[in-house]
């Protein structure tokens, strides 16, 4: 077991996702260079997680009393956190390289008092572009929300044109308004300072967030040279 102290702690929040909880587990493992720890929120899933921190190294389980959303569960998780760094990762998340690293060594290139959250590129399984961060004017769209077109208003050519224009901004790394939960980098000062609404049960809360910290002048990054699998 490395008994060196952490410089970032890797957060998930399991819902009865064992299964693939434990194949992101693995890719951590496999690629991950920076040291870690890695935190697992158990939202009384009843999944059977007592095998995980014998199994894995630098590994501790937090069983909660109830469903508490995403929201709640994360910031119980930064609270218990030792690195300096918060990684929020889903666990229907596969790394395929040292993502990680790449990504926290550019997130400690910007400056402190003016950097928010991170994201690195997103893919589907089959390889196909994921959406994985928003600027502004798009959020009454969110098409990576997934929400129907018919709750947003949008015609199928209007769908069409945003996600052509937000595949387009995911080409290039940039300062960006929004970032996708499902890899979520941040300092953990500043997750103590300005941690998830938990009026939020799931879905939106990470946009809240960013919201936030924008009204900070604090600016979220898109790191596109990163890549992960997200299904």
């Amino acid at each position: 077991m490395n008994l060196q102290a952490p410089e970032l702690s890797i957060i998930y929040v399991n819902y009865k996702s064992i299964d693939d909880l434990k194949v992101s587990i693995n890719s951590v493992q496999k690629f991950t260079s920076v040291v870690y720890e890695i935190i697992v929120l158990d939202n009384a899933s009843g999944d059977n997680l007592k095998s995980l921190e014998t199994t894995y190294t630098s590994l501790k389980v937090v069983y909660l009393s109830d469903n508490f959303g995403f929201g709640k569960a994360c910031n119980i998780g930064v609270s218990k956190a030792r690195g300096k760094f918060i990684l929020l990762l889903n666990p229907d998340t596969q790394l395929i390289d040292d993502a990680i690293s790449d990504c926290l060594k550019v997130y400690k290139s910007f400056n402190k008092e003016t950097i928010g959250a991170l994201t690195c590129r997103h893919q589907y399984p089959n390889g196909e572009f994921q959406h994985s961060s928003c600027q502004r004017d798009m959020l009454p769209r969110l098409p990576f929300l997934k929400i129907s077109l018919k709750r947003i208003h949008m015609s199928p050519q209007e769908y069409f044109e945003t996600s052509e224009r937000l595949r387009s901004q995911h080409q290039k790394s940039h300062f960006t308004y929004a970032v996708h939960g499902s890899f979520f980098m941040a300092y953990k000062a500043l997750l103590i300072e300005y941690p998830f609404d938990e009026d939020f049960f799931l879905y939106a809360e990470e946009i809240d967030l960013c919201r936030r910290l924008s009204a900070q002048n604090r600016s979220s990054y898109y790191y596109a040279d990163a890549t992960i699998v997200h299904s």
